[in-house]
């Protein structure tokens, strides 16, 4: 009877659909399928985002050609920035280090490690121009120190001299002696003077001469109106660079065989570093820009202290000459020397004259409360205002202060005063201005 029960049980049960031995219960019209194997081990694609780095001046302007390097944890990869001075990556979401491998010619590479971290997209990086080693606006010239210079073990000096009245030279004056070891150096300088015993530890490497005309004219203007001690003929003579109203030429020494055993031996282990440096001009001019003189006007349009804009020529129009003090709020000569232009100020002014200042690290809608406060400090009532907007181009500065006698139509009447000087010495450029204008 038990038996016959189970096996009607056992009947029932299959009719339902289900197994009756242990196993799974078969799939109906209604149960999902089941997962594949292989589905379930296979990870969702995440989708690349876009990374970009922008590159710019400290104005703001694009730079182009700059190779920077885009890192993870265990790869890195390279790109260089496009004519709007960005450089785009594709990328997995996450956390990503930049750094920037090579800069173009005329700019500072930065050893400083740029991060892209959480939700950013983007990042901005601003690289600097370097100091010039020599920059005189005048003479519309700079010249920045090549990587090469800096890295070398010799001293190179600097020299730039007015030649006539619309020629400038710049001379590179390699010395024998480490750069580190400023008493050697002032010891070579200074035996210079008195005898010529020593001159074989000293050449020229280059000389610029940057001569104010046009292309067509300064050639025959410089062979004309220069004579060299040892003549043309032992020279070379190239011209290398032009702007407006300027040509510059680079000119070397011909170094004849006989004197290279001397010059061996005076330099002793630096000659072979000055023969590769006399060599290698490609370098030398890759130091070089050129700009407009700025013997034509100084005229531009900027603001005062209160954010009103301000026209240099209206500054200017109602005296004869006007002394432009170029200054800084960082710099401690130019602000020592404050109290006593104040001064000078009242004796510009009974000779028809003025004196105003320009603040370099200030430019248009910048907060200028702290250049208020020094000048005030130092009494300074005379009109004082902040940087143009290209003062790179129109003020390029080597010193601070730097000060400058214009003429009524923002003409440069006398050479520029580089640094703090005793009140005499403004009075006398004042003179020699004023002795300008009457011809």
């Amino acid at each position: 009877m038990m038996k016959k029960a189970l096996c009607l049980l056992l009947a029932m049960l299959l009719l339902l659909g289900l197994c009756a031995c242990g196993g799974s219960a078969a799939p109906t019209s209604n149960d999902a399928a089941p997962a594949d194997a292989a589905g379930q081990n296979e990870a969702v694609e995440v989708p690349d985002v876009e990374y970009s780095i922008s590159v710019t001046d400290q104005e703001g302007n694009p730079i182009s050609g700059v190779m920077v390097q885009f890192c993870d944890d265990t790869a890195c990869t390279t790109g260089e920035t496009d004519k709007n001075g960005t450089a785009v990556f594709t990328a997995k979401e996450g956390s990503y280090t930049v750094h920037v491998l090579r800069v173009p010619e005329g700019f500072l590479g930065t050893d400083e490690e740029f991060r892209f971290s959480g939700t950013e997209r983007s990042l901005g990086i601003t690289l600097a121009v370097p100091v010039p080693e020599i920059a005189d606006p005048i003479i519309g010239f700079s010249f920045y120190n090549p990587e090469k210079y800096e890295s070398m073990k010799g001293t190179v000096a600097w020299e730039n001299n007015q030649i006539t009245n619309k020629a400038y030279v710049l001379s590179s004056v390699y010395y024998a002696v480490a750069k580190e070891d400023s008493a050697a150096f002032n010891e070579l300088r200074t035996d210079l003077y008195f005898s010529t015993d020593r001159n074989n530890e000293v050449r020229t490497l280059f000389e610029v001469i940057c001569v104010q005309m046009s292309e067509a004219e300064a050639e025959d203007y410089l062979k004309a109106n220069i004579q060299p001690a040892n003549g043309w003929e032992n020279l070379t003579l190239e011209k290398v660079g032009s702007a407006e109203n300027l040509t510059a030429f680079l000119v070397q020494e011909i170094l004849p065989e006989s004197d290279q055993k001397s010059l061996k031996e005076g330099m002793g282990e630096f000659y072979d570093e000055f023969m590769d440096l006399r060599e290698d001009r490609e370098t030398f001019l890759s130091g070089i820009q050129l700009q407009k003189p700025l013997t034509a006007t100084m005229l531009f349009e900027t603001q005062d202290l209160d954010g009103n804009t301000v026209n240099m020529l209206d500054v200017l129009a109602d005296h004869k000459v006007t002394m432009v003090n170029l200054w800084a709020t960082w710099c401690e000569p130019c602000k020592k020397e404050l109290p006593d232009l104040q001064e000078l100020s009242k004796t510009f002014e009974a000779q028809g004259c003025q004196i105003i200042g320009i603040c370099l690290d200030y430019h248009a809608g910048e907060d200028t409360a702290a250049v208020k406060d020094i000048l005030s400090e130092a009494g300074v009532t005379y009109l004082n205002l902040v940087a143009p907007e290209n003062d790179r181009t129109l003020l390029p500065m080597k010193y601070y202060p730097t000060s400058y006698f214009v003429d009524s139509e923002g003409n440069i009447l006398t050479d520029a005063v580089l640094g703090a000087y005793p009140v005499s010495v403004y009075k006398n450029a004042l003179k020699l201005a004023l002795s300008a204008l009457q011809g």
